[in-house]
């Protein structure tokens, strides 16, 4: 049987001409908790049909008696600024931060060392670029593409 508890949050902000004309930021984010709860106590194996057999072990479950409550709480963040020069130029910042933490518990086996094991992953990206438009004379227009007109 599983049960879930969740909560999200989402944030979403764009500006333009912030401060001065053609500067621009955007920033989204996002966080959400969420509680899973897991409990495998049969005294049986299944397979692949559906079929299922005692379990031999003196333990129950499929693999193991457990009844596992997972906590994992996950925070995501774009932010991105940009400066247009002209209409040929641009420059831009841009950010992605990525973060992950979970908890594990198990009443039926709490002393198993795995779930003390600190579970958390975070992952960040930071781009400087800046770029010629497509259109800065470097490179052919299309036929009826209005910035060559």
């Amino acid at each position: 049987m599983k049960r879930k508890k969740k909560s999200m949050f989402k944030w979403y902000l764009s500006v333009s001409d912030l401060f001065i004309e053609g500067l621009g930021l955007s920033f989204y984010g996002s966080y959400s908790d969420v509680d899973n709860n897991s409990t495998d106590t049969v005294p049986r194996r299944y397979n692949w049909q559906g079929e299922w057999v005692p379990n031999a072990s003196t333990s129950s479950g499929e693999r193991s008696r457990s009844q596992l409550h997972i906590n994992n709480k996950e925070w995501r963040t774009n932010t991105s600024l940009n400066y247009i020069f002209n209409q040929y130029h641009t420059l831009s910042l841009n950010h992605v931060y990525s973060g992950l933490t979970r908890k594990v518990s198990d009443v039926e086996d709490p002393a198993n060392e795995y779930n003390k094991v600190p579970q958390s992953i975070d992952k960040q990206y930071l781009v400087w670029d800046g770029w010629p438009n497509i259109h800065d004379g470097m490179l052919p227009c299309s036929k009826g593409d209005k910035a060559c007109e």
